[in-house]
């Protein structure tokens, strides 16, 4: 067991102090602005989204650690279980303030509600994640083996608008099995890669849709400096949203 204690002070970007944003044409025509611009094509008004005044996330984690097996040389004292199948678990918490965050409102004088980021009060994260991970000789030519990653994350807004609410684009879930197989020179690998819901905002009534991508490959070691691989990814032709593109 590992207990460990940190400090964490997180800068702004640079695309959160400076970014701006040319393309504002429905809402100016909505509003009745002048799209004249400043030095844009095809209308539109550069208005600056980012925020040069924000603070540093500043805040502090905890975390408590377990691994079956801390050293290959002690696998020997190992109960039998946890030489089959080798454990590294975790459970942290972390606090923030100053949280940074895109939201939504009317900012620099305004008339209609724009993309910007503010400090936005603080936010506590949990998460506990899980791995293992190993090979099995069968035989005299088969190897057998896996992996398994497991991550899930709990984050709380403490401010009265988004209080309990789960930070946006932060999934809950994320998960990854790999399985091999091998026979002298030749393996065989497959991969599925699972990420839950993750919520559009921080109200958390609308979510991007879960995704499964399911991938395979196979090796041949030719000889010790060369191996060809071919490998396919995406086999189920899964369609998915990242933010909002």
């Amino acid at each position: 067991f590992t207990l460990s204690f940190s400090t964490q002070n997180v800068l702004p970007t640079f695309n959160q102090l400076y970014w701006n944003y040319a393309g504002l044409v429905t809402a100016l025509e909505t509003t009745g602005t002048s799209s004249t611009g400043t030095g844009t094509s095809g209308g539109g008004q550069l208005i600056d989204h980012g925020n040069p005044h924000l603070k540093p996330e500043s805040g502090y984690s905890i975390r408590l650690k377990f691994a079956s097996t801390i050293l290959n040389q002690d696998a020997d004292n190992q109960p039998r279980l946890f030489k089959f199948v080798p454990v590294t678990a975790s459970l942290g918490f972390s606090y923030y303030q100053d949280k940074i965050r895109w939201v939504s409102g009317n900012y620099q004088d305004l008339s209609y509600s724009t993309l910007h980021t503010e400090n936005a009060g603080a936010a506590y994260y949990f998460d506990a994640t899980l791995h293992s991970q190993n090979s099995y000789k069968v035989g005299t030519h088969w190897q057998l083996g896996y992996k398994l990653n497991l991550a899930v994350t709990r984050t709380f807004l403490l401010d009265k608008e988004y209080y309990g609410k789960q930070i946006m684009w932060v999934p809950l879930v994320l998960a990854n099995l790999g399985l091999e197989a091998g026979y002298k020179q030749i393996g065989l690998q497959v991969n599925y890669d699972f990420t839950s819901k993750r919520y559009i905002s921080n109200y958390n009534t609308t979510y991007y849709s879960p995704i499964h991508l399911l991938s395979c490959g196979v090796t041949w070691q030719y000889s010790d400096n060369l191996v060809f691989t071919v490998e396919g990814s995406n086999l189920l032709n899964q369609k998915y949203l990242y933010h909002d593109n």
